[in-house]
């Protein structure tokens, strides 16, 4: 299994913050957003990992994490030219996935929790059984501003489209996606 971590965009809503630096690279308490996502990555046991970012901030990238090695992993770089979504990461990254599962996480969500260990190994579990594919999410009040599985454009929801249908309750959708190839197929869609 590969990981994909997109830590691309623009930051506007950190303004002006962001104008020097990627909101990924931001110090959350001891250390970098983007140690958040990676450890998530880790935790799921996937040790080769792509980062795809602005061709402004990959070499900023490439200064904090060189080549993952000082944790264990082999990471691998590449740009994506202007943000189009979560789904163009799984185009671009096509030749470094060469058909093997990914999870797939954003570089500014933090995931956390007691059985945080549990849902990642169980979501590999299920992945591997089935082949099939996983999107973390969790149940909202107010939806608002916030994307969500019941809102958002079918090109966004590739993954869940007969699913759809069964939602009852808003449900947030966390930006971590585990799924084989079967599920998505960039030479096909």
């Amino acid at each position: 299994m590969k990981g994909i971590l997109l830590a691309g965009g623009s930051g506007t809503r950190l303004y002006p913050l962001t104008l020097g630096v990627s909101k990924q690279l931001m110090p959350v308490y001891d250390k970098p957003m983007i140690y958040y996502p990676l450890s998530v990555l880790m935790l799921a046991g996937i040790r080769d990992i792509l980062i795809i970012t602005t061709p402004e901030q990959q070499k900023n990238f490439k200064n904090l994490l060189h080549d993952g090695s000082q944790f264990g992993i082999k990471l691998s770089y590449m740009v994506q030219e202007k943000p189009e979504g979560i789904a163009q990461a799984f185009i671009l990254g096509d030749s470094f996935l060469q058909n093997e599962p990914v999870a797939l996480v954003l570089g500014d969500n933090l995931f956390f929790g007691n059985d945080l260990f549990n849902l990642i190994s169980l979501a590999r579990k299920r992945l591997e059984l089935t082949g099939g594919g996983e999107i973390f999410s969790y149940r909202v009040r107010a939806l608002k501003d916030m994307a969500s599985l019941n809102k958002m454009k079918m090109e966004r929801l590739f993954l869940l489209k007969k699913n759809l249908k069964n939602l009852k309750a808003p449900m947030r959708w966390l930006d971590c996606i585990f799924m084989t190839q079967r599920w998505f197929n960039t030479r096909n869609n």
